[in-house]
């Protein structure tokens, strides 16, 4: 669960002038930990690495990466990420159930013969 690969990341994005996203999960994270991610994306033209975003899923708007704290709240769409203005959520409880709701997809969709 610890960001280990920003370096690595960032020469990634810059050598295919990509935005690169790293999933991060425990062996359960639907019963103990939240998917966090850390992304590369382009801010202004220049790679930016934002770490220890949470990996966020609602059956309506889909996928985000939203924060811990404080910072950008990021929308997953068809055609690559994007930096939102204003967050995916009205309340704290929706933001749980829906950082838990992805959380799980995760750990079904990584089990062996499974996909999105």
């Amino acid at each position: 669960m610890v960001p280990m690969f920003g370096e690595q990341m960032l020469k990634a994005a810059m050598a295919t002038q990509s935005d690169v996203l790293l999933l991060r999960h425990g062996l359960f994270p639907e019963a103990l930990d939240p998917a966090a991610c850390d992304v590369v994306l382009y801010l202004g033209g220049a790679p930016a690495l934002i770490t220890d975003m949470l990996l966020y899923h609602h059956p309506e708007d889909g996928f985000w990466l939203v924060p811990q704290r404080v910072g950008p709240h990021i929308a997953i769409e068809p055609d690559g990420l994007r930096v939102a203005e204003e967050q995916p959520y009205i309340a704290w409880q929706e933001r749980s159930d829906s950082l838990c709701r992805a959380a799980r997809l995760i750990a079904q969709c990584a089990r062996p013969g499974r996909s999105f």
